[in-house]
């Protein structure tokens, strides 16, 4: 359930947002040239509103309305909404993301702080899902 006042800022936003403004992380970031080339395939035009390196800077630019940027679906921060379905946006489909660690002196400490990354993400993410190192 959301703020309705966060409701109605987002409905403002959306009214004057232009679908073809995109924060993007700068390349070679996965979800840039998946975004990019998913809206290339379907003939959408774009243009990069704002670039950071920082996932704070793409936040703070797309709660600002400079632009849409791509996003896990389970992990939408606060102040930030899916754009609807309704707006044209295509799916972007699934992305893997993979920590991996070394197997070597200090594996237990390697092993425990990736245990704990991956509860802290899976704990939030709602189509989060960890691999066993049998489905690797």
């Amino acid at each position: 359930m959301y703020d309705p006042g966060q409701l109605r800022t987002f409905l403002a936003v959306a009214q004057t947002l232009s679908f073809t403004r995109a924060a993007l992380f700068p390349p070679p970031a996965i979800t840039r040239a998946r975004a990019l080339e998913t809206l290339e395939a379907h003939g959408r035009s774009w243009r990069a509103a704002c670039t950071s390196a920082s996932l704070s800077g793409l936040i703070a630019a797309a709660r600002a309305g400079l632009g849409v940027m791509a996003h896990t679906r389970g992990l939408v921060p606060p102040g930030l909404v899916s754009v609807p379905a309704r707006a044209g946006l295509p799916e972007l489909g699934e992305v893997d993301f993979v920590l991996l660690h070394g197997r070597g002196r200090g594996h237990a400490a390697a092993q425990e702080a990736a245990d704990a990354l991956a509860t802290a993400i899976l704990a939030a993410g709602d189509r989060l899902h960890r691999l066993s190192s049998t489905d690797a």
